[in-house]
């Protein structure tokens, strides 16, 4: 698995299970080596992009 695969699954798990404030969870992937700079940005807004998606899908189903 890639660096960045790696890091994307790290981004996405804690996001959506531990709601992991995005400044925090860049903080753990730069001090664990996992990624550096720009990449650890991109990798938590397409994180948070899906996070969102998934949380709009969960809601439009509960109203619908």
């Amino acid at each position: 698995m890639s660096g960045r695969k790696k890091a994307y699954e790290i981004a996405l798990h804690e996001l959506v299970r531990y709601a992991a404030a995005p400044g925090t969870l860049a903080g753990t992937l730069l001090e664990h080596g996992v990624l550096e700079g720009d990449a650890v940005t991109a990798i938590l807004d397409d994180a948070i992009r899906e996070t969102g998606s998934a949380e709009q899908s969960c809601l439009g189903e509960r109203s619908g």
